[in-house]
Parts: C-alpha cells; structure tokens; sequence
C-alpha cells in the first residue's frame, strides 16, 4: 500500500511540475508577443 501512495505522489508531482512549465511558457510567450507589439508601434511612430 505504501509503494501504491508514493507512487501516486510521484505522479502528482510530475502533473504539478508539467503544468507550472506550461504556465511559464504561455506567460512568456505572452509577454514576448506584447513587446513585439510595442515594438512594432514605435516603428510604425
């Protein structure tokens, strides 16, 4: 029983860890695509 629930730790930790990587990648595409707009108007100024 005990090797079932550090398994499923094991698994939760993998979700948690694959989410916060999806999260960093979506803000910083976020964030690359804003500046990109800024960068855009100031040439277009």
């Amino acid at each position: 029983m005990r090797v079932r629930s550090e398994r499923i730790i094991k698994a939760v930790n993998v979700l948690k860890n694959a989410e916060i990587q999806f999260l960093k990648g979506r803000i910083s595409s976020a964030i690359s695509f804003f500046l990109f707009q800024i960068y855009k108007s100031l040439r277009e100024a």
